[in-house]
């Protein structure tokens, strides 16, 4: 992936003084996952899937709104992507387990982002989720 961005980086496609990171829920192949399954310990940290022993748990919010606390529990993964603003085109991605808070991955890929293509100087978007004062510094 990295060799595709460097082209596109060479040929003025992709940009990188307009960046966003955010991440979408992978829910793993799984039955704890079926909202139809009636299991009393579905969502317990120590209850692991047996077809996917390596996913774990976390938390979707299902609704982007103040005054509304909606969210969904699910067994999996989560895709990190980094993206150039203007283009729409990912630049990196990392996938963790569920439990991981995005806050904790951004350094992570921004530092490996500026290892292969420099984005110093950059506009940052991100959503709540990766509100923390490191980031900020």
């Amino acid at each position: 992936m990295q060799d595709q961005v460097l082209i596109l980086a060479d040929k003025g496609i992709i940009d990188t003084s307009f960046i966003g990171l955010d991440s979408t829920p992978i829910s793993a192949n799984t039955t704890l996952n079926n909202p139809k399954s009636f299991s009393r310990d579905k969502f317990k940290k120590e209850t692991v899937p047996t077809n996917d022993s390596d996913c774990k748990i976390g938390v979707h919010s299902a609704s982007n709104q103040i005054n509304v606390r909606k969210y969904n529990f699910y067994w999996g993964y989560k895709n990190h992507v980094l993206v150039d603003c203007i283009s729409g085109l990912p630049i990196a991605e990392l996938t963790t387990t569920a439990n991981v808070a995005d806050s904790t991955v951004a350094l992570s890929i921004l530092a490996d982002t500026h290892s292969f293509l420099p984005i110093t100087e950059c506009s940052f978007l991100a959503d709540k989720g990766y509100d923390t004062k490191a980031i900020y510094n």
